[in-house]
């Protein structure tokens, strides 16, 4: 449950910084904006499987909303781009920014 919680404040925090960034015309807006989904899409997908697997199999029928919130926090890795390609837009926008490689300089 601490996992749960922490995850879904982490995504919001994530979330309304990308908001604050767009509305400030910031240039890291839209990369800051794909890490927010990406990360809030798989804590939302890691969140829902958890609270299935503390129902046991009542948790996979529909007598209970987790089975709906599962299927639909896996939809949202899905959706406006897979989790595989924005990890690929984080990954180019991390190398470009922090990668920095080495000068060999001759002896």
């Amino acid at each position: 449950m601490g996992d749960a919680v922490t995850n879904v404040h982490a995504a919001r925090s994530l979330c309304r910084e990308a908001a604050r960034m767009r509305a400030e015309n910031h240039p890291d807006a839209i990369v800051q904006t794909t890490m927010a989904k990406y990360f809030s899409s798989v804590a939302a997908n890691k969140v829902a499987a958890d609270a299935v697997q503390v129902l046991g199999a009542n948790g996979c029928c529909d007598l209970y909303p987790v089975e709906r919130l599962f299927r639909e926090a896996k939809i949202l890795e899905i959706i406006e781009g897979s989790s595989q390609i924005q990890q690929q837009i984080i990954a180019m926008h991390g190398a470009n920014r922090y990668y920095q490689p080495k000068r060999i300089t001759e002896v």
